[in-house]
Formats: structure tokens, sequence, C-alpha cells
């Protein structure tokens, strides 16, 4: 099992006597910036996750071709600025229905990214974000805190990364509990992520019951 608390526990106690050593210097255990990094690839994936979205709700509710044509256009130019971006030549936008179901979904590269790192690196990626003191928070703060609770709340409901999106969360909400509380709209999103996280937990008890009942079944004949 992932444990990044575990093993952030180890150095909390130094790092409490020197409050300034959690300031980012702009570089992180793997030679990149970390600052920002968090944030720039999450909003980028919740783009991606809305325009998705809005393909499939213009479709689902029947609406015109002219409306469902212009969210996939939208999803469409999302692509194009990542290839320009990336330095990468257009291709053809035939591709554009594959992006309804994306591989590894909107978060991908978010979640690929974090991935590379060590839980020393997912610390430094934490504390990172949102404000020093909860009591100064700014409105940009705010935002970034909000877009990363918005990440989990998408995220979580998948079952991808399960273990691991969940040891982040619970980091998350140690680190900036303080500051999430400081504001109704961040108190708000919390709360949706928590309802989905929830929601998530039952559905895997349901089917961790599902798995007890078939091997009690089975169990029972193989031993009638």
């Amino acid at each position: 099992m992932f444990d990044l608390e575990a093993v952030i526990d180890d150095s909390d106690d130094e790092e409490d006597k020197n409050p300034k050593s959690r300031i980012l210097t702009g570089a992180g255990d793997d030679g990149g910036d970390v600052e920002g990094v968090f944030v720039r690839l999450g909003r980028a994936g919740g783009k991606k996750a809305e325009a998705i979205e809005e393909v499939k709700l213009a479709e689902r509710k029947n609406k015109t071709k002219g409306r469902a044509a212009e969210a996939k256009r939208k999803l469409a130019a999302l692509r194009r600025k990542k290839r320009r971006k990336n330095g990468e030549e257009d291709e053809d936008d035939d591709e554009d229905e594959d992006e309804l179901n994306p591989r590894g979904g909107p978060y991908a590269e978010l979640i690929a990214h974090l991935r590379k790192r060590g839980p020393s690196g997912l610390d430094a990626e934490i504390r990172a974000l949102g404000p020093w003191d909860a009591s100064t928070m700014t409105d940009d703060d705010a935002a970034e805190l909000g877009d990363v609770l918005d990440f989990f709340a998408d995220e979580i409901p998948t079952g991808r990364n399960f273990e691991f999106l969940n040891a982040l969360l619970a980091h998350f909400l140690r680190v900036h509990g303080g500051a999430l509380q400081a504001r109704e709209s961040l108190r708000m999103k919390a709360e949706r992520v928590r309802e989905r996280a929830k929601a998530t937990w039952r559905g895997v008890d349901d089917l961790l019951q599902e798995v007890r009942c078939a091997l009690g079944f089975f169990g029972g004949v193989a031993g009638s």
C-alpha cells in the first residue's frame, strides 16, 4: 500500500523547527521546477474534462448537431494548443472522438507527473500550493486550492490510482486543512470531495462483499 503519510511524518519534526525550510527554491528532487506544476497540469486536465463533459452532455440531451460540434471544436482546440506547446506537428482532428474516452482520463498527464516523484517530492508539491499562512490567503491562493479539490473530486470516483490518490488527498487535507476551513467556497468543494470519496469507498466495499460471498459459496461447495 502506498503510504505517503508514514514517509513524510519522519521529517515533520525537523521541518517544524524551521518553517522556512518548507519554502521551495524552484528545484525538486528530480531537478525540475516544482512550484506551479501541480496547478498548471491540474487546470489543463480540468479544461479537458469540462470539454469532454460538454460534448457528452450535448449528445445525451439530444441537442442540435451544431452545439455538439461546437463543443468538439473546443476540445480539438485544446489538443492543438497542447501540440503547439510541445512543438509537435498538427494532426488531423479525426481522432477527436477518441478524446471522449481518453486513455488514463483527462488528468493523465498530472497523474504521470506525480507518480514520477518520490514522497519528499510529493510533499513539496503539496506544500507549494495555496498560502503559507491561512490568515493571509489571497483569492489566487484560494483558486489554487479549489482547482486541486476539483481534481480530486473528478478523479477519485474513476477508481484509477485509488490508493495513490487517497494517500495524496489525506496529506493535502493535513497540510491545507486550516486554509480550506477559512473560506466557504473551499469548504463546499471539500464537502464535494468527501461525498465522492465516500461513495467510491462504498462501491469498493460492495465489491469486496461480493467477493466474500463468492468465496464463501465456493468454499462451501468445495467442502461438501
